[in-house]
């Protein structure tokens, strides 16, 4: 019975670890994630699940779905998603280019290789 309850409270242990608790977000980017998944929503598009923990700022990331019309960058037919924002450079330049809006594009779940693979 002693060995069942330690094995137990690992097991209780790792999944108390591995569940990392919300990112709080401010006020204004809560409203910018509302807002996109609203927008998302009216054109039929879906979002990535990690949109809410990405790099990108939600506002930021907000701003470039507008401006790419909720569609992938990447390919011609209408991607339905799961769409999210990524850099346009590869990740070892990206470190001077964060969260400009100039150098981020909306892709679908496929375009995130086909990116990778351009940025290498």
């Amino acid at each position: 019975m002693g060995e069942a309850l330690v094995r137990m409270q690992k097991a209780s242990k790792v999944l108390v670890k591995s569940a990392l608790p919300p990112r709080s977000l401010p006020q204004p980017e809560r409203a910018a994630l509302h807002a996109m998944r609203m927008e998302a929503t009216d054109v039929g598009v879906t979002l990535s699940d990690t949109i809410s923990r990405s790099d990108v700022h939600p506002t930021v990331a907000l701003e470039v779905m507008r401006r790419d019309r909720y569609q992938c960058c990447l390919h011609d037919d209408c991607c339905t998603g799961p769409l999210h924002v990524v850099s346009k450079h590869p990740a070892r330049f990206v470190w001077h280019h964060r969260n400009i809006p100039d150098n981020l594009i909306t892709v679908c779940k496929m375009g995130t290789a086909t990116a990778q693979q351009l940025g290498a």
